[in-house]
């Protein structure tokens, strides 16, 4: 749990001029059929990271509780939070400084 903490902190710290300067639209809101589409769409957008696919599952009053006692709230906030961190994991992922299989939970 401190190794997520600290990795937050981190994605955040890294993220903040990225997402002062995003200027990108938001994708439409896309309902899915099921709890289990919602699950499967969320996790194959992280695993990609398509952060459009991402957002687009959030409405607008949504909320994500972060450790420590951040809180990302406001469609446009996450939207603004999962750019930074799909480029973030891109990049380390380019560089061989992280793997996408070494970010999952142990």
């Amino acid at each position: 749990m401190k190794k997520l903490a600290g990795l937050t902190s981190v994605i955040l710290t890294i993220a903040y001029p990225m997402i002062a300067s995003a200027q990108t639209a938001l994708p439409e809101m896309k309902r899915q059929s099921s709890p289990q589409a919602v699950l499967d769409e969320h996790l194959d957008a992280l695993k990609h990271c398509d952060w459009n696919r991402i957002v687009a599952q959030y409405p607008d009053d949504a909320q994500i509780n972060l450790p420590g006692g951040a809180i990302v709230a406001g469609r446009k906030a996450i939207a603004e939070l999962s750019l930074a961190s799909a480029r973030i994991q891109r990049t380390a992922a380019s560089t061989g400084s992280i793997s996408r299989s070494s970010t999952a939970p142990r």
